[in-house]
């Protein structure tokens, strides 16, 4: 799941994800993203990735690690908006998202 108000950058990441085989979920506020997982009926959420400046998004942290018990998180760093070397940022996300893939992969799913 994708927490961030920049729908680029929600896109961008989203796009990461899905060529590494996983379903990017996006959602622009805290309340946006438990209404999708209530709607959804998500058992839980492999990886978030937050802008922790988000209004509520603690909470929601909060309230998923509740609920499903160990939350992976990657947090959306304030020079992702304006980067000096787009493509050496884009090279670093790829590899923490790789490594926090690798992680769940390793781990399998639903594991705690």
């Amino acid at each position: 799941m994708i927490l961030e108000e920049d729908l680029g950058l929600v896109m961008w990441l989203g796009s990461i994800l899905t060529e590494s085989g996983y379903q990017a979920i996006p959602a622009t506020t805290a309340d946006e993203a438990l209404r999708i997982v209530a709607e959804f009926g998500l058992k839980r959420v492999d990886l978030l990735i937050v802008n922790p400046e988000l209004p509520d998004a603690f909470d929601l942290v909060r309230k998923l690690r509740d609920r499903q018990g160990i939350l992976r998180i990657l947090h959306i760093e304030e020079s992702m908006r304006d980067p000096a070397d787009p493509e050496k940022l884009k090279s670093d996300w790829i590899d923490r998202l790789r490594l926090a893939l690798d992680t769940l992969s390793t781990l399998g799913p639903g594991s705690q």
